[in-house]
């Protein structure tokens, strides 16, 4: 995770503050997080796989991201998470403390999302062993979520709403090469809230320029086992073979 200086983190909440809280570091403009490019980035994506290897693949989608981001002012990865650490949006529901995002934030191939960081210790030991049995390594992925504060009541949609510009922003900013929401929340925030888990879990669905597989909520496959917690784990191998090949 990366370091903050504390006088660093002073003056980067003081201009933020300045600006007008906790939104002023958000960007105007972005590229969009809906479908308008999917389908043709989809099967652009199939023809070259036929005659490219996966590392070349993957640069060249690398570099169609940086292009497609050109001119567009994005804030540092500091600059957001200082901005995150200091939103009170949800001050009614919460408690203001919000997490922030783990492992690789620099160069992440996957980014993870969960719907919050106060999972069990059985889970999270449950979720590491299947990242592990699929060969992900804490040093080419990051973990982050759609809500990063304690609830002290029930969470309304419109907490959640409050959360997903910060992940909107986080995942355009770090720029992986896969996005794997995991649960219904994680993978609404991104499609919208009239997906259903059954018709998108294990598919790679592409979003403008960004591929995504949904999946399970780790919570859910642990509780269930069985079937779920196998197809659970095949989905994560799934998204190690995307991004590094077989």
């Amino acid at each position: 995770m990366d370091s903050f200086e504390s006088q660093d983190v002073i003056d980067l909440v003081e201009s933020a503050l300045a600006e007008g809280g906790s939104d002023s570091l958000l960007p105007e403009r972005v590229i969009p997080m809906g479908m308008s490019q999917g389908n043709l980035l989809e099967r652009l994506y199939k023809r070259l796989d036929d005659h490219l290897d996966n590392a070349t693949l993957q640069m060249v989608y690398d570099d169609l991201r940086s292009e497609l981001y050109e001119g567009i002012a994005l804030p540092s990865l500091k600059e957001l998470h200082t901005t995150t650490l200091n939103c009170r949006r949800c001050a009614d529901a919460v408690k203001p403390d919000p997490n922030l995002p783990r492992w690789n934030l620099v160069d992440p191939d996957c980014v993870f999302i969960v719907d919050n960081p106060f999972y069990s210790d059985e889970t999270v030991s449950y979720f590491l062993e299947s990242l592990v049995e699929a060969s992900f390594s804490s040093t080419r992925v990051c973990l982050t979520f759609v809500n990063r504060c304690p609830a002290v009541g029930k969470l309304e949609p419109q907490h959640v709403k409050n959360c997903t510009p910060y992940l909107h922003t986080e995942l355009q900013v770090l720029k992986p090469k896969l996005i794997v929401p995991l649960g219904l929340l994680p993978t609404a925030a991104i499609l919208g809230t009239d997906v259903k888990m059954g018709e998108v879990r294990g598919k790679t669905i592409w979003l403008g320029p960004w591929p995504l597989i949904p999946s399970y909520s780790p919570v859910y496959a642990l509780k269930s086992g069985g079937s779920i917690s196998s197809t659970f784990k095949s989905d994560i191998a799934t998204a190690y073979s995307f991004c590094y090949g077989d």
